[in-house]
């Protein structure tokens, strides 16, 4: 069996969709699991090892040889997490006599649908996007998938990691609060995230770490964050 799993969103959408991609693997042990990712999350691959082959699109031209790749291979099943141009034409291509999205694709967009024959009746927006993930694959009837992330971290990222926390000084147990998001509509309040740390490190005397990415919008977010909570202490 050929399955294609499509995620090219960042990659916090790609590792909450893990689950999705170990359950596949318990399901159907001796198929060939392809997954597409976007470019800005290639640092994640060597923690996918539940898939045979990872493709990293980037965009443009760039990706016209992964694109006839896909083509030429043959898939029996194509599961699309992403729902948008670049995800609807590889699935097109994949020739997958079963092409997977949500429902929404069929209802918002004309052309679009067309590249896929199967329709879950679930929606983001609804859910958590663990559990929406995992309701793409109920077509392949996949049972009682767990909910549980799967990354297998390799020795080179752990040691980083540990190194980082020797240089931030945080040898106490942590969190890490990512706030930040692609999109300005979902940043939530400041003074609210403030509100989180500080009840995380005066209730549970626990380490609290901002993370985010290096965009200007998210930086400047950061800042807001760091500089009320700061304030409030």
């Amino acid at each position: 069996m050929n399955i294609l799993l499509i995620q090219l969103k960042r990659i916090g959408d790609l590792i909450l969709t893990t689950p999705a991609i170990a359950a596949l693997r318990t399901k159907f042990p001796d198929a060939k699991l392809t997954l597409a990712i976007s470019q800005e999350c290639a640092a994640l691959v060597p923690a996918l090892t539940d898939v045979d082959q990872i493709l990293v699109m980037q965009r443009g031209l760039r990706d016209a040889g992964k694109f006839f790749a896909v083509l030429r291979q043959k898939f029996e099943y194509c599961v699309d997490f992403t729902r948008n141009d670049r995800s609807a034409a590889l699935a097109f291509l994949s020739g997958a006599k079963t092409r997977i999205v949500s429902y929404r694709v069929k209802r918002r967009t004309r052309i679009r649908r067309h590249a896929y024959n199967e329709f879950v009746e679930h929606r983001m927006r609804d859910m958590h996007t663990i559990d929406y993930a995992l309701s793409l694959i109920e077509p392949l009837s996949v049972k009682d998938p767990s909910p549980v992330l799967h990354l297998n971290l390799p020795a080179e990222a752990q040691a980083k990691a540990g190194a980082l926390r020797q240089q931030a000084k945080i040898d106490n147990r942590f969190i890490i609060f990512h706030p930040g998001s692609a999109r300005l509509e979902k940043f939530w309040e400041p003074e609210r995230w403030a509100e989180v740390l500080e009840h995380a490190r005066t209730k549970w005397q626990i380490d609290c770490v901002l993370t985010g990415g290096g965009s200007a919008l998210e930086q400047k977010h950061l800042a807001r964050i760091k500089a009320t909570w700061l304030q409030d202490r």
